[in-house]
Order: C-alpha cells, then structure tokens, then sequence
C-alpha cells in the first residue's frame, strides 16, 4: 500500500503530549531517546504495555510528527523546530497542524472534508465527515476510526465551538492568526504529499484544511516558493444524498 494511502493517524492526540515530543525533537533527541521517554511521561494517562497497546500506538503517532519523520517531511520538519521556540499559542498549534498534515494525509483529507463542510453548511458533524471519507478510503474499520481520532484530536485543541444542536460544531470564533513564516509553513505542508500538478495553493486565502486559522496570508508567508504543487483533494463539494435530506 502506498504511504499516501496509511491512515496512521489513529489515536487521540493532546495538545500538551504534542509540546511534549516537540521540544524533545527540538532539543535534538533521537527517536531511540524520546520513545522511552515518551513511553513513560504518558504512562500516567494512557494505559497498555508495549508498541501494541494503546499508550505504544500513541508514542508512535506522536514520535513520528515531529522525530521520526518520513524522508520527504524532514526539510518541513526543520523548519518547524526552528519556529517553535519564538512562537505563541498560535504559532504552536499551526506547527503541530503542519507537521500532521505532512506525515500523515489521512489527518490532511479529513481536516479538508470538515473545512469544506464547514463553509458550505455553516456546521459539522462527526458522521458526515466519516461518510465522506469512507467514500474515498474505503468502509473499513481502520477508516472509521482514524476519523474519530482525528476529529476528537482537533474538537481538544480548541478549533470548533458548540453548534446549534448536540453533535453539531462551527468554526471556532477568534480565530488564531500564526505569524507570517508560520502562515507559510501550513501552506508547503497542505502541498508536501502532491500527486499531480495543480495551482499552488498559495493561491487561494485559504484552504478547506486550514479552517482553523485566521483568513490572512501575507505577502511575507508567500514570499518563499511551494516545496511542491499541490494536488487535487480527494473530497467532493456537493453535499451527498443524505446530507441534502
């Protein structure tokens, strides 16, 4: 199966874990390093023994957004670490969005599904953004699981607010504006997993898969050029069948 096509990102994943792992990549850990340490900082909250349980599957995630990164995410990844330390609240939250976005374009796809949701409907549910990628990934249980991962990840990190009902969501209101160099960062991280030329990115003021994030790209942030182009996103636009009852 093509590492495009792994879903990898199948655990719930805390901001503060996330900060965690980061500052030990930004220190210069090794992955042999951090993994232990990782494995016992979280022994605390997660339960399950070795790389099989629950806890091992989580170090994994998380040692491999920000350590052991794949080969083509490694420059992305640099540029992060060097990003973190002058960094806000903001500026962190976008570098962990970046880096999931990078490694793992199952996390990508589903935040995309939700921006798109979000701007044609106003409001998002769990369900209809696993029904849309199961359109694309396939009706499995890794699929649905992976979405439910995702989507309890960023509901944590504060992104969505409350909607009308029970189980629906809207954007989160005061959007977070990262810094310039940051801005630009998420932007080669939503084009690093390209198949296929396409229009940059760049060129629109912002994509489905950066809904969190304030609707400014300066010209600092576009200043540098993409690392790639940028594909074409797997999700469709209409809403389907069942969305429209």
């Amino acid at each position: 199966m093509s590492e495009r096509r792994v879903i990898g990102f199948d655990r719930e994943l805390r901001l503060e874990w996330l900060d965690a792992v980061a500052s030990r990549a930004a220190a210069g850990d090794a992955p042999e390093v951090v993994r232990p340490w990782l494995d016992e900082h979280l022994a605390d909250v997660l339960g399950g023994k070795g790389r099989s349980g629950n806890r091992g599957k989580t170090v994994t995630v998380l040692t491999r957004i920000w350590v052991n990164v794949p080969s083509r995410c490694v420059p992305l990844r640099n540029r992060a670490l060097g990003m973190l330390s002058a960094g806000d609240a903001s500026d962190r939250l976008a570098l962990h969005w970046a880096m999931a976005s990078a490694v793992y374009p199952f996390f990508a796809e589903v935040v995309t599904v939700m921006g798109r949701l979000l701007a044609l409907q106003g409001e998002v549910e769990r369900q209809a953004v696993i029904r849309r990628v199961v359109e694309t990934w396939g009706d499995r249980p890794a699929v649905s699981r992976g979405c439910r991962a995702v989507w309890h990840s960023v509901k944590g990190w504060g992104v969505l607010d409350e909607g009308s009902r029970r189980g629906l969501y809207t954007r989160r209101s005061g959007l977070p504006k990262p810094s310039p160099a940051v801005q630009g960062l998420l932007f080669d991280a939503l084009t690093i997993n390209a198949e296929r030329p396409q229009a940059p990115l760049r060129d629109a003021l912002l994509p489905p898969g950066l809904f969190p994030f304030a609707a400014s790209v300066t010209s600092q942030a576009m200043a540098a050029p993409p690392l790639v182009t940028a594909r074409t996103n797997r999700a469709g636009l209409a809403p389907t069948a069942g969305e429209r009852r």
